[in-house]
């Protein structure tokens, strides 16, 4: 028996059922070799990869918005440029790259700072270090807060509609796991959910993240004057808490599969939701907040040159081998597929800046047709052997729509 498991049955038997959001935060964040306090989940040898581990084309993307949002903020001496939930340091290597050859004297007003509640020991230089940590311990800074793939790991409240009512599910054990459902925990559930709830059907089963608001306004208190970028999988409350999710959105992935069954694995295996946008938002606004642009990675990529990269590729195809340039142009391709990683959500949310559009969320900015009138200019990306063999592998988020209920198990 996993350790983790031992601990929820012990705090089970001694306070009774526990709600599914404290079963949740155990299994993944337990001192006691939670998933993501005892095991690098991402990569190769995990069980899921993410975009920065796709193709450097996404963090070279990030890293040219970041830039301008350095050039917003009138060139401050120094720019802050924070990643909660960094990981093992991917994303902040790739943009720190990107901006060495694209903007060269940005590079010297730049800090990187990696945050993770597990030790990642990725440090990049003196300059760039990394802190471990849950929650976000700096002082107000001017610059750019980034999270990527973060938000959908936070415990949630399960809840059902049963004879016209809004229940919550909590776990019980009694020689296994079994779930029940009860009156809700917290009221702020049926609030989150809004005036959704009136239309759900009986039986609607589905998922609400209280730590999310909570992190927002923790991440905006941080920022003196920039920009909150939030890259996540998830909706707009409309679509979230929509019938085509009857069975909500929540899953688990163990050595690059997914399961339904939260019970097996207990401490190995990740759990997921989608995220719900709406909530960020209006967080965002209650915290001095304001929205400055939403839209899909795809739109966002292609945005900030993403077919440009793809087509400066295209252009050496007859000089690379064919699993080099198939594999670089899979790569690419796969963090605007639509059906994929492209349909995660950008959300650009800024504090005490001007309301201007920025590169990302704008097609066809003067960034893009710089770059498309000076072909010559756009580097070949190449993926080396850090990144996923793509060509090998399948992202299991394209599989979000069709599956059932996790109860059926």
């Amino acid at each position: 028996m996993h350790s983790v498991e031992r601990e929820l049955i012990e705090l089970i038997r001694a306070n009774g059922p526990i709600s599914f959001a404290k079963f949740m935060e155990l299994s993944l964040y337990s001192k006691n070799q939670g998933y993501y306090s005892s095991k690098n989940p991402i990569g190769k040898f995990g069980d899921y990869y993410t975009s920065p581990h796709t193709h450097p084309l996404f963090g070279w993307a990030i890293g040219t918005q970041i830039y301008q949002m350095w050039e917003i903020l009138n060139f401050p001496h120094q720019f802050h440029l924070i990643e909660s939930g960094s990981g093992n340091g991917m994303l902040g290597k790739t943009i720190l790259e990107s901006i060495k050859q694209r903007y060269p004297k940005f590079l010297n007003h730049l800090q990187y700072i990696g945050i993770d509640r597990r030790n990642q020991d990725h440090s990049i230089g003196k300059k760039h270090p990394f802190i471990q940590s849950s929650t976000i311990p700096l002082k107000p800074i001017t610059g750019c807060i980034i999270s990527n793939e973060l938000l959908d790991s936070f415990p949630v409240h399960r809840f059902k509609i049963i004879n016209g009512s809004i229940k919550e599910l909590y776990i019980d054990w009694s020689s296994e796991f079994i779930s029940i459902y009860d009156e809700i925990s917290n009221e702020h559930i049926p609030k989150q959910i809004g005036s959704k709830l009136d239309s759900l059907p009986e039986d609607y089963e589905g998922e609400v993240c209280l730590a999310a608001g909570q992190w927002v306004q923790t991440a905006l208190d941080a920022i003196n004057q920039g920009y909150l970028l939030t890259i996540d999988y998830g909706y707009l409350k409309d679509e979230l808490y929509n019938i085509k999710r009857k069975t909500g959105t929540i899953q688990s992935y163990y050595n690059h599969s997914i399961s339904y069954n939260f019970f097996q694995n207990i401490g190995t295996q990740d759990i997921t939701t989608h995220v719900d946008f709406t909530e960020i938002i209006e967080q965002g606004k209650l915290n001095n907040g304001s929205p400055l642009g939403y839209t899909t990675q795809s739109k966002f990529i292609e945005n900030l040159g993403g077919n440009l990269y793809l087509k400066a590729l295209r252009n050496m195809s007859r000089e690379l081998d064919t699993y080099t340039y198939n594999n670089n142009k899979f790569g690419m391709n796969s963090l605007m597929d639509t059906n994929g990683l492209g349909n995660f959500k950008v959300l650009l949310q800024g504090k005490n800046v001007s309301n201007q559009t920025l590169w990302g969320f704008e097609s066809e900015n003067t960034n893009y047709l710089q770059m498309q009138n000076n072909p010559e200019n756009v580097p070949i990306l190449f993926a080396d052997e850090t990144y996923m063999p793509l060509l090998s592998s399948h992202y299991p988020h394209s599989q979000f729509e069709s599956r059932k209920s996790w109860m059926d198990y």
